[in-house]
């Protein structure tokens, strides 16, 4: 296991939430997948934590390697932010991942989507399931010179393993 990674960060602010209801089945994973898409969001609310947390962990990586770039973020989530189960579904913003250092998937999502989209990266987010309308899992897959390369940084697989699930759900 590689060693915690220290971030010098900005000061954020105080975490803050509120509740929503979600519609189930495939309606409601649709309206959690646009959910986490504006979270990671530059349009959202500029973050200066997640850019300055994008820069230090890509300081080290050479200028135009994005392959490189997409891997030091990759394994910097992977490794770094612990998985938890969460007793009642939420979303947190990558702000929120980054100073608890934990979340589920769809947070360890965000936050590796945030990450690559403040080094110019495009992505993608993917859930999956075992049946149709039924998700139970999200990942996301970024466009590196031209290809889409899968990132699950909740299991642990190298970048461009993907979920052997029979059904998917693409948003982006």
């Amino acid at each position: 296991m590689e060693a915690q990674v220290r971030l010098n960060l900005p000061p954020m602010q105080a975490l803050a939430g509120s509740v929503r209801s979600l519609s189930g089945g495939e309606a409601g994973t649709r309206q959690t997948l646009r959910l986490m898409w504006n979270l990671m969001q530059p349009e959202a609310g500029f973050s200066m934590p997640v850019y300055a947390a994008a820069r230090q962990l890509t300081a080290n990586v050479r200028q135009k390697d994005y392959m490189g770039e997409a891997r030091a973020l990759f394994r910097f989530v992977q490794n770094n932010i612990r998985y938890i189960r969460e007793p009642i579904e939420g979303l947190q913003t990558p702000e929120a991942t980054l100073q608890l250092r934990a979340g589920d998937c769809d947070d360890k999502t965000i936050l590796l989507g945030a990450l690559l989209i403040a080094t110019g990266a495009r992505v993608k987010l993917v859930a999956g399931g075992h049946a149709r309308g039924q998700y139970s899992h999200v990942w996301l897959r970024a466009s590196i010179r031209g290809r889409w390369v899968p990132m699950d940084p909740t299991e642990p697989h190298p970048m461009g393993w993907e979920p052997p699930l029979s059904s998917r759900l693409v948003v982006g």
